[in-house]
């Protein structure tokens, strides 16, 4: 899988946790278990290190899109990006739902 992958599975991890945060212990815990597999000899190490960089790339641009939570290791959306990524998620949770609904339809007609 690409680094836009991992990107994006960040973001929805952060997104779900809401302005309370979530550790980045927590945030590689869960990034190594959704790309991990019973094939697959993954490290932990990897998807910790790609956690903290992709964390330390956000939290210092200029207009930061992750912030600290207050609690140290802890980080969240910041509040300036949380409300139009919330949309953003959901806008193409919508589609990706429309198209599999069509598929099935069209599956039924078939029959």
């Amino acid at each position: 899988m690409g680094n836009a992958v991992y990107d994006r599975m960040i973001m929805l991890m952060l997104l779900e946790s809401g302005k309370e945060g979530i550790s980045v212990a927590q945030l590689s815990r869960k990034l190594y278990n959704e790309n991990c597999s019973f094939f697959d000899d993954l490290d932990y190490e990897f998807f910790h290190q790609y956690v903290v960089s992709f964390l330390q790339r956000k939290s210092r641009m200029n207009q930061p899109t992750v912030v600290p939570a207050g609690t140290r290791g802890h980080y969240r959306i910041s509040t300036d990006c949380y409300q139009q990524l919330s949309l953003q998620f959901s806008d193409t949770e919508e589609e990706e739902s429309s198209s599999e609904t069509e598929e099935d339809s069209r599956q039924l007609s078939l029959f």
